[in-house]
């Protein structure tokens, strides 16, 4: 089986979501050595995550076809920029909106992403 490295941020990442959300933070605790794998590029992994969570695999694929249409451009610099209304129009919820505009975990992969150069699409 392969081991999967934790990316640089990892740390920072977990420390900041568990002390914004205690759930959260019983889980890091309770499994301090997991990680999640990625698609490729940090950022399009999570605003899957986000875009997918609690809803089929179809659904997920079919809001995320809308949003990353909509978006042009799937890097977190960009989506900070997107109206939050016009996420609802693509089948994100409130939840999920509200977890793009105010995730510290997103303006720190923005950070890291500038530093690494990289514009994901």
């Amino acid at each position: 089986m392969k081991t999967l490295a934790a990316p640089e941020y990892w740390k920072q990442a977990c420390a900041e979501l568990a002390a914004a959300d205690p759930v959260m933070a019983a889980l890091i605790t309770r499994y301090p050595d997991a990680i999640l794998a990625n698609r490729g590029d940090p950022f399009q992994t999570l605003a899957r995550a986000i875009v997918g969570q609690q809803i089929s695999v179809k659904a997920a694929d079919s809001v995320w076809a809308r949003f990353a249409t909509y978006a042009q451009t799937v890097c977190p610099e960009h989506i900070a920029t997107l109206e939050l209304g016009a996420l609802a129009a693509c089948g994100c919820r409130a939840a999920r909106r509200n977890t793009f505009a105010t995730s510290p975990g997103i303006s720190l992969m923005a950070a890291s992403s500038r530093r690494a150069g990289k514009n994901g699409r």
